[in-house]
C-alpha cells in the first residue's frame, strides 16, 4: 500500500503585518498558489482553444488580470492604472454583448507576467493599510464598497476562474473532470 504524505493545511500569515492585513495577505497567495498549480505544466499552442464554456484559458487569464487591475486602481485607489500594467494587459477584456474577448497568441508566460505584476500592485497596496483602512466605505456612483470587500472578492473570482481553468484544461487534455 502506498501511503500519501502528510499534509500541513494551516493558514500561515506573513509576519510584520497587522493580523487582519496578513491573513488577508495569505489569502491572496494561497489563492494564487493554486491557480499556478492548476496552470503547471500547460501547452502553450492550447491556450487559445475554447472550452465548454467557449473561453480559452487565455482569455480567462487575461480577463483574471484586468478584473483584478481594475477593481485595486479605479475602485479601491481612485486612479488610472499605471503604464506598467497597461502595457501587460489587453485594452479590453468583454464585448458589447459582456463576453469575454479572446486574447489569441499570447503564451502562457506572458499571463502569468501581466498576473504576477498587477497582484505585486494589489499585495503592496494592502500591505501598508490599518485596519481601519480596510473596512473604510467607498460611496461611488453604483454602491458602497470596502477595500476588505474587494480583496474577498478578487480571491473569489478567481477562484471560480481556476476552477474552470480546470475544467477546461480537463477536457481539452481529454481527462476526466471528478
Amino acid at each position: 500500500m502506498v501511503s500519501n504524505p502528510r499534509r500541513s493545511l494551516i493558514a500561515e500569515p506573513p509576519a510584520g503585518y497587522p493580523p487582519e492585513i496578513a491573513r488577508w495577505l495569505w489569502v491572496l497567495a494561497d489563492t494564487r498558489r493554486r491557480t499556478l498549480e492548476v496552470l503547471d505544466g500547460y501547452d502553450d499552442a492550447r491556450l487559445d482553444e475554447p472550452g465548454p464554456g467557449g473561453n480559452s484559458i487565455g482569455t480567462i487569464l487575461a480577463h483574471v488580470a484586468v478584473i483584478e487591475t481594475d477593481w485595486l486602481y479605479v475602485v479601491v485607489l481612485g486612479e488610472d492604472y499605471p503604464a506598467e500594467l497597461l502595457a501587460l494587459l489587453p485594452p479590453d477584456v468583454r464585448d458589447a454583448d459582456g463576453h469575454l474577448l479572446p486574447t489569441p497568441g499570447l503564451p502562457l508566460a506572458r499571463y502569468l507576467e501581466a498576473l504576477a505584476a498587477v497582484r505585486a500592485q494589489l499585495v503592496e497596496r494592502v500591505a501598508v493599510l490599518t485596519s481601519d483602512d480596510l473596512h473604510s466605505i467607498r460611496s461611488l456612483p453604483d454602491y458602497d464598497v470596502s477595500p476588505e470587500w474587494v480583496v474577498h472578492h478578487l480571491v473569489q473570482h478567481e477562484a471560480e476562474h481556476r476552477a474552470e481553468v480546470a475544467v477546461t484544461r480537463a477536457v481539452l487534455e481529454g481527462r476526466r473532470t471528478h
